[in-house]
């Protein structure tokens, strides 16, 4: 499924989760027309892959589910600084892999931490996927799972309004405005 055509006069994409392929991704906010003006987004691209390939070679190929991809990199933005990615890991690949591997996720993962350690300007963040068969009768783990998913649908549907990175979140921002990708694997 292709990626959608962005809100107009926002540069958004619309309000959901929408699924595509690496492929596609790139095509829409890579290699499009609009796009070939950009000095960033072909390296941020770029850093992605690495980032991938490197949460890749650290783990298992198997690991990985799909990917949630949002922030400004998912815009009309014409040099977006970063990428934004959470990898939704399959929880019996996850559990799997050991405890060093798992300490080697973890390492990556947060704001400007792979920029810092690497300078890849990407930000890494990770959802061990559980498989709920039967919500009424949740584990502890399918809980903590739900919560992180929900938090991160609801984060990545919201949009600053100011240009301060590090104010905080204002209530008028607490509302969804804008999709996210779900980039399948």
């Amino acid at each position: 499924m292709p990626v959608p055509a962005l809100t107009v006069p926002d540069g958004l994409l619309p309000l959901g989760r929408y699924a595509c392929t690496r492929a596609e991704m790139r095509a829409a906010f890579v290699d499009a027309a609009w796009a070939q003006a950009s000095t960033t987004r072909s390296d941020v691209w770029n850093d992605f892959e690495t980032a991938t390939e490197q949460l890749i070679r650290a783990t298992s190929p198997s690991l990985i589910q799909c990917m949630w991809v949002g922030g400004s990199f998912v815009t009309d933005k014409l040099n977006p600084d970063d990428v934004d990615v959470i990898y939704l890991l399959k929880a019996s690949q996850h559990s799997a892999i050991g405890s060093s591997k798992r300490r080697r996720i973890q390492e990556m993962v947060g704001r400007n931490v792979l920029r810092a350690k690497t300078g890849l300007r990407v930000d890494l963040f990770t959802i061990v996927a559980e498989s709920v068969v039967d919500p009424s009768k949740m584990t502890a783990s399918d809980r903590s799972y739900y919560q992180a998913r929900g938090h991160w649908d609801d984060y990545w549907q919201r949009l600053r309004l100011g240009a301060d990175k590090q104010a905080p979140p204002t209530l008028a921002e607490a509302q969804p405005r804008r999709g996210y990708l779900e980039v399948t694997w």
